[in-house]
């Protein structure tokens, strides 16, 4: 009975790529499941982020980048059954399409997702903040009963360190000769080579990072929805990842070298390990910029 009522799936993919391969990901649920999809509905990164923005300012629902795209994808994939005439529903009663908001959004706050909202609260949110006593997230210092401008600004729940700790491979897979190629042509024809992810605040930060430090570089957004064709990301990933025995993403070549993802270089830049590489590849090389300048905020700068 079950199955007589099974509509269309969505399976609405941002990151890392669609259905992911055993290589990467698989969870016996994701196993069991693949045979039951219909429809695979592919979302941009940026989408995926402009979406959670609007959902936050116009729904009053705060979620991350999988929320927004996963709701991003079900209003594509609307779209494409009614721009194509299909027959929407089952037995005569109306499609439902029903996507799930699986995270909340308090984890992006100091992300690439709400690099606009600035650190500190205005007098005014303040002001909201100080109407509600039962839902703050800290309770109030027992000399005053209200938060301070000076109390938000100095606020801290928490220091962080980030660390891209490395997997151990898995078997290598077969890849896929055409991919191969590519990659070894990018590397050949470009000095700098960052194969990143759409929706990743380190990616980000390494483009940024490049960009102040004046270097001329390639990326490769395994992610996008162009990429997500014949699932030709996964492919490139594959063999990226079988050069480098790294799993985590940035993966990033200087110099048809691999110096490692995004913490590495600015490691590496910032105590001049790297120097010698830059030098080698006839890049620029300017010591007096830092490097953590462009982590994200919630990063610890200590030790970068």
């Amino acid at each position: 009975m079950f199955t007589k009522f099974m509509i269309h799936a969505i399976f609405v993919i941002i990151h890392p790529t669609p259905l992911l391969p055993l290589f990467f990901l698989s969870p016996k649920l994701l196993r069991d499941s693949l045979d039951r999809i219909n429809h695979v509905q592919p979302v941009n990164g940026k989408d995926a982020m402009n979406m959670a923005l609007n959902l936050a300012k116009k729904e009053g629902i705060f979620t991350g980048v999988s929320g927004g795209g996963a709701v991003a994808g079900a209003i594509r994939f609307a779209e494409t059954l009614l721009s194509s005439g299909e027959k929407l529903g089952v037995e005569g009663r109306p499609l439902n399409i029903c996507a799930i908001v699986a995270d909340t959004g308090e984890r992006y706050l100091s992300t690439l997702l709400f690099d606009d909202v600035p650190v500190d609260m205005s007098p005014e949110e303040i002001s909201i903040f100080n109407s509600t006593p039962l839902g703050q997230v800290f309770p109030p210092s027992s000399t005053d009963s209200e938060v301070t401008e000076n109390d938000m600004s100095s606020h801290s729940i928490g220091n962080r360190t980030a660390t891209a700790a490395e997997e151990s491979p898995a078997p290598p897979p077969d890849l896929n000769p055409k991919a191969k190629k590519y990659v070894e042509d990018i590397l050949a024809n470009n000095k700098v080579v960052m194969f990143s992810l759409e929706w990743c605040e380190f990616c980000h930060s390494v483009t940024k990072f490049f960009k102040a430090v004046g270097l001329d570089f390639y990326t490769m957004p395994l992610d996008s929805a162009s990429n997500m064709k014949d699932n030709w990301g996964i492919e490139v990933r594959k063999v990226t990842s079988s050069m480098t025995g790294c799993m985590t993403i940035p993966q990033i070549f200087i110099g048809g070298t691999f110096v490692g993802g995004a913490m590495d270089v600015m490691k590496g830049y910032r105590d001049g390990s790297l120097k010698p590489t830059f030098v080698e590849a006839g890049l620029p090389y300017d010591g007096s910029i830092d490097p953590e300048a462009y982590l994200p905020n919630w990063v610890s700068k200590t030790g970068t």
